[in-house]
């Protein structure tokens, strides 16, 4: 959430043309990039539940376990998900409490205006 100082900095310059704005938002920017497959959220919302194995994630998601597994190191490498050692197992879990209130968050906006978001006209052109 952006609070008064933020929007104070940012009245100061263009977003895009102030340096420390445009890293927050190239920041921002990556998180939503690595939410945006829908295995990679359906492993996120399987773990607010309770840490898993990839074999659990694989059967919850019918995913293969290199595919899984794939998608849990850019979860990982993206700071959204930690592995837990236990015994020759890893249970993975969501890194940072945020994260839950965020994809539920995620869940109320798309409850309100999901119909509309496939009618963004950019959307094919930028996924090029």
């Amino acid at each position: 959430m952006y609070t008064y100082d933020m929007m104070e900095e940012m009245s100061e310059c263009t977003v895009l043309s102030c340096p420390a704005q445009f890293s927050r938002l190239s920041a921002e920017a990556k998180l939503f990039q690595s939410l945006s497959d829908a295995t990679r959220l359906a492993i996120l919302k399987a773990l607010v539940v309770r840490p898993l194995r990839v074999v659990d994630l694989c059967a919850l998601t019918g995913r293969a376990q290199p595919n899984v597994s794939a998608h849990l190191a850019c979860l990982r490498d993206s700071g959204l998900v930690i592995g837990k050692p236990k015994g020759r197992e890893t249970y993975y879990a969501i890194a940072e409490p945020e994260m839950i209130a965020a994809l539920k968050a995620t869940e109320r906006v798309v409850s309100k205006v999901g119909h509309r978001i496939c009618g963004c006209p950019l959307l094919p052109l930028l996924e090029q």
